[in-house]
């Protein structure tokens, strides 16, 4: 199953947050160049968004979205935040990013 369209943030709302966590000091954006959906879902919505840092290198984020969608399942997962520190540990072979949000559940 893939992650449904609705629960994904707008254009805008994903624009103006990548802007927040990657956007250099003179506010120059970060510009989105194309959205792809995983073929399955995880525990959390996500999806793949290229895009153009201010200094014009290109990257490719995985992007997961918790928001109040929590899965503490016996306590063995630790959420989006737990996951994108676990991520940037020396030796972790994938790059991801995850941004917390207050989006509410549809």
């Amino acid at each position: 199953m893939k992650t449904p369209l609705s629960l994904l943030p707008d254009l805008p709302t994903l624009t103006a947050w990548l802007k927040a966590a990657l956007g250099d000091r003179d506010g120059r954006p970060v510009k989105i160049l194309k959205r792809d959906i995983p073929r399955f879902m995880s525990t959390f919505p996500n999806e793949i968004v290229t895009c153009q840092l201010p200094a014009g290198r290109r990257r490719r984020l995985f992007v997961k979205y918790e928001a109040d969608r929590g899965h503490p399942c016996f306590g063995h997962r630790g959420g989006v935040p737990y996951e994108a520190e676990v991520s940037m540990r020396p030796g972790f072979t994938s790059i991801s990013a995850g941004l917390e949000t207050g989006r509410k559940k549809p």
